[in-house]
């Protein structure tokens, strides 16, 4: 009898000790910059931000994730930062009838690309919530392009474009190429919950890139476990892809002969360990530095996306890439743990600040004492 609860007791043992490993408690925090920090009043959730480097403007993604998980029934919204007033306007969306958009919005990922004069904003949209089903016969998921009203002094955003597909089984951002071109994470295969638990929970590879262009969908990538921020190097080389469970950030070859499938159109061509868990990505101003949020205590994570009172740190990294060669140096701290910001899934340079969006909180800054780490 005391052999069994001596076995049942290092088994209890290994399980807490896997979990504590697996959550990044047993990791110390990785010690680096510091920097002059500030919470700003705004909105909530502001899960994603898209900068605007030459306006000195950040587009945010933001929604009250903590209401949708008490079972109220917010609606998410999309905001314009000013960097040099450091304040908030509120979009106006509006569908392609011109009418307001008044219901089922809850973004997630977004990027911004300026073709022409005209600027779009691409989003990802959970029109009824993450983690919550969506009534037969609605889509559980969609891509939605907007048209910027006014680049300079944007208010409203006309939709132009919505995009559905069983290729969006759970995505999470995007990055596009034109106004009719955009890869997709998904950071599940997995559509169910339990699936999606297990996934993460087991580390299962099954999260990947779904690619689009004028009408046609393809999945290119299905081997990165919760597949998570992306971004497209300036010279369109390289197609670069953050995991949040262990995956680090991988560089992927963009050919072009996307018909080819996946072994000719999209190749692993670097892979990186940053840190434990990668969220969004981000370009400097340089379009040289890729600058990375990271959860560096999932575990942490999950517990404040319950509980508001428990902080979860925020490591934000930066990585060179070399166009000539069409590859990175290794990933620098640039800004340690030791900061303000819980939960934070984004960072975002204009001039001399860096900009955080956080899953549950608030969006801040902090100042940059020192240049961005440059090594060409």
């Amino acid at each position: 009898m005391r052999t069994n609860y001596f076995v049942a007791f290092l088994v209890s043992l290994s399980l807490m000790l896997s979990l504590l490993w697996m959550g990044g408690e047993l990791s110390p925090l990785h010690e680096g910059p510091t920097a002059r920090c500030e919470q700003l009043q705004g909105p909530r959730g502001v899960e994603d931000l898209a900068p605007d480097h030459a306006r000195g403007l950040l587009y945010a993604s933001a929604d009250d994730r903590r209401a949708l998980l008490r079972g109220a029934e917010p609606l998410g919204a999309l905001f314009v930062i000013r960097g040099d007033s450091k304040s908030f306007t509120q979009l106006r969306l509006i569908n392609e009838r011109g009418a307001p958009i008044e219901e089922h919005f809850h973004p997630h990922g977004i990027d911004l690309i300026e073709r022409e004069g005209r600027g779009y904003l691409w989003v990802v949209n959970h029109p009824f919530g993450l983690g919550r089903q969506a009534p037969q016969g609605s889509a559980q998921h969609q891509l939605e392009r907007f048209e910027i009203d006014n680049l300079d002094h944007p208010t409203t955003l006309k939709r132009t474009l919505t995009l559905t597909h069983p290729l969006l089984t759970s995505p999470n951002d995007l990055v596009a190429l034109s106004a009719d071109e955009v890869y997709v994470s998904n950071d599940h295969g997995s559509e169910s919950r339990l699936g999606r638990a297990f996934e993460t929970l087991t580390r299962r590879a099954w999260g990947g890139v779904a690619h689009y262009h004028q009408g046609e969908w393809r999945l290119v990538h299905q081997r990165t476990a919760y597949a998570n921020g992306l971004a497209a190097s300036p010279d369109g080389a390289r197609l670069f892809l953050a995991s949040a469970n262990g995956g680090g950030l991988q560089s992927f070859e963009l050919s072009g002969e996307i018909e080819a499938g996946e072994s000719e159109a999209f190749k692993l061509r670097d892979h990186q360990e940053v840190s434990r868990s990668l969220d969004n990505l981000t370009w400097d101003q340089s379009g040289h530095q890729l600058l990375i949020a990271a959860h560096p205590r999932p575990l942490r994570f999950l517990l404040h996306a319950l509980f508001e009172g428990i902080h979860s740190p925020t490591e934000l990294w930066s990585v060179t890439y070399h166009p000539h060669t069409k590859s990175l140096s290794p990933a620098q701290l640039l800004l340690s743990a030791q900061n303000p910001f819980s939960g934070g899934s984004v960072v975002a340079q204009l001039d001399d600040t860096l900009w955080i969006g956080t899953v549950f909180e608030g969006v801040g800054w902090c100042e940059l004492t020192n240049k961005l780490p440059l090594n060409l």
